[in-house]
């Protein structure tokens, strides 16, 4: 960068300070942990000298582990009602699936999108989708939440550092 006598001065007369901003481009798949160092390097020159202000950087990238998911599962309909990665469960009880998101990252990731495909012979209970404890709606209309036949979806905006969101929803053991 070539700059002249209007470059921006401080109070005591000295240059002012820029900043260099630096893109930084991840290849699809790669894995979490990975590492990639750069080093950039800028230099200033001022117009119509030969002076000239060198520096350089090494910036490293490190690619971020992605959120990680948690599923439980609660026999809403049996005393114990105990949660854990699983239960058991009779004809007609009613079980809750909760999906608990967390990013283990330390940068905040965007929108991620949850999904559950239910197996087996149990059906979704229409009503019952909730982010966080309140209720979403089952079709993809005005909030994240929606359901098409066996497959339900939220789709999360923002999940912060460290931040763990929970996703829930019943089904009944026919």
């Amino acid at each position: 960068m070539t700059v002249g006598d209007s470059w921006p001065r401080a109070a005591d007369g000295t240059l002012k300070r820029c900043a260099l901003e630096v893109e930084v481009s991840v290849p699809a798949g790669a894995a979490a942990g990975a590492t990639e160092a750069a080093v950039v390097t800028a230099q200033l020159a001022w117009a119509g000298s030969a002076v000239t202000d060198s520096a350089a950087v090494t910036d490293t990238t490190t690619v971020s582990p992605p959120a990680r998911i948690v599923k439980t599962v609660q026999n809403l309909t049996a005393a114990s009602g105990a949660v854990d990665t699983g239960v058991t469960a009779d004809p007609r009880d009613r079980l809750q699936y909760c999906l608990n998101v967390t990013n283990p990252a330390l940068d905040a990731i965007s929108a991620v999108t949850v999904s559950d495909t239910l197996t087996g012979a149990a059906g979704y209970e229409p009503g019952t989708l909730t982010l966080d404890g309140v209720a979403l709606t089952d079709a993809a209309d005005t909030d994240a939440g929606s359901v098409s036949g066996r497959t339900v979806t939220v789709t999360l905006a923002t999940l912060t550092a460290g931040q763990t969101r929970q996703v829930c929803f019943a089904v009944t053991v026919p």
